[in-house]
């Protein structure tokens, strides 16, 4: 890792996130943690005083932002966590998890990272706190958007909820100024989710989410589900993998959905979405981790290797009590997975706008490498690599509001850089075949970031 104030990048393909187009032979100057000048590479002299970086054959693109994590914990002062991230070329974050003192260390660990004392991704945005259900009506919604406004929340997250609180807390976050994201309450519809201000639905609504609403029963299932689906108490370990807990009750509900499902009535939802400006963060990797929650591939990952073993025995335990539900669930629910899948595509098609974000925190999520899981995940439902590009930089920057700062690779940005080894345009593949990293403006190459691997190990989890 470099304590140069400046970086010159000499003989690089810079990647335009924008267009997809990519200009080789560029020189890139980087100074006091910015881009300063990008120019053709027999423009630029040395001054001697720059850290020199090669990049002949190497591709730069914007720092990956990972827009859905759990990863702040007020109480959390080791920096395997980060180590691990940046590791794999996570520069931003965007919490999905708080309270208080979880908003405040956010801002201490974006002090820490500013001051160069901690070597971190940039804390996007956090939340003050979740709305689970606290309120029954619209008053006690209403009454807690003001309360996150107080607090100096970046946006309000909905987990659960009513019809009446739900509503309350979207006209009142409207009229604070506050954005809503979340999973979508069972109790709306999907239209009008859109409708009253959602302006960011997680992991496709969650549960059954939005593809209710792609079949022509999605009234009567609506009903039944209200009155039959998952109701609490729910063990400590549901929110790791809640399918373990909840799937075979409600494989059902999944099933009428996958027998009824309509192409054209889920065009007209994915057509309100792009319409509205919902964004989608459909963290297929958190689902499909859930939908196949013992599964080899998981249980034996060598990146478990950089967790410790109270976090591997609670995932393999969770495992286990997945392994307990009926195999016909199971089955169900793998085919809603692959269903959801295919309906990440069709948002593609449809012009709905993506976030990708891997929900670390969740079972068999590991920090930085279940981004590069979700990649895999996009290409498979059909995006393209500049889409999937786009949604880990160009996308997560306009999102937070910081397209001043982040996700191109333009003069005057933010130099919060990876170099990759092979062509992201051409193959999703490549964008995991990554060398070095450029976090404000310092550079750290791959064998830097693989002894930050290593200093990741032993990361607890289990709290998360």
């Amino acid at each position: 890792m470099t304590s140069s104030s400046s970086v010159l990048i000499r003989n690089i393909h810079v990647v335009d996130t924008r267009t997809g187009a990519s200009t080789p032979q560029r020189s890139v100057l980087i100074e006091h943690g910015r881009i300063r000048r990008i120019t053709d590479s027999g423009e630029m002299a040395s001054t001697g005083t720059e850290q020199e970086i090669d990049g002949t054959g190497k591709y730069l693109v914007p720092g990956y932002l990972d827009m859905h994590v759990h990863a702040v914990d007020e109480a959390q002062h080791t920096p395997g966590i980060w180590n691990l991230f940046l590791a794999h070329r996570v520069t931003g974050v965007r919490q999905m998890s708080g309270s208080p003192a979880t908003l405040a260390r956010s801002r201490h660990v974006n002090a820490e990272r500013a001051a160069g004392t901690l070597d971190a991704p940039e804390v996007l945005m956090t939340p003050g706190g979740l709305f689970m259900g606290q309120a029954s009506d619209e008053a006690g919604g209403r009454a807690f958007v003001r309360q996150q406004k107080a607090l100096g929340t970046d946006f309000v997250k909905v987990v659960g909820g009513n019809r009446e609180a739900t509503l309350g807390i979207l006209d009142e976050a409207r009229v604070q100024g506050l954005t809503v994201a979340g999973h979508l309450m069972p109790a709306l519809t999907a239209q009008e989710s859109s409708d009253y201000g959602y302006h960011a639905v997680e992991h496709l609504g969650a549960g059954l989410g939005f593809l209710l609403d792609c079949s022509p029963q999605s009234a009567q299932i609506r009903r039944d589900y209200l009155v039959g689906g998952t109701k609490p108490p729910f063990p400590p370990t549901y929110v790791l993998n809640p399918r373990a807990y909840d799937g075979a009750q409600d494989a059902p509900f999944y099933q009428r959905v996958l027998d009824t499902f309509d192409d054209a009535l889920c065009e007209q939802v994915l057509g309100q979405f792009a319409a509205r400006d919902v964004w989608q963060v459909p963290t297929l990797i958190r689902i499909r981790t859930q939908d196949y929650g013992d599964a080899a591939e998981y249980r034996n990952d060598p990146n478990l290797k950089y967790l410790d073993p109270e976090t591997r025995a609670l995932w393999q335990h969770v495992g286990d009590d997945f392994a307990k539900i009926p195999s016909g669930a199971a089955h169900t629910l793998q085919r809603y997975y692959d269903l959801q899948r295919r309906v990440t595509g069709m948002m593609s098609e449809a012009g709905v706008k993506m976030l990708a974000g891997s929900d670390v925190g969740g079972i068999w999520l590991i920090p930085g490498h279940s981004l590069h899981q979700e990649f895999r995940e996009l290409a498979a439902s059909g995006l393209t690599p500049l889409e999937i590009l786009q949604t880990t930089s160009l996308n997560g920057a306009v999102f937070a509001g910081r397209q001043d700062d982040l996700g191109t690779v333009e003069e005057g940005k933010v130099a919060d850089l990876v170099l990759l080894e092979a062509d992201p345009l051409s193959n999703a593949a490549n964008l995991e075949k990554i060398g070095g990293l450029l976090l404000n403006g310092r550079y750290f190459s791959k064998a830097d970031l693989e002894r930050r691997k290593a200093q990741g190990s032993g990361l607890n989890l289990a709290g998360v």
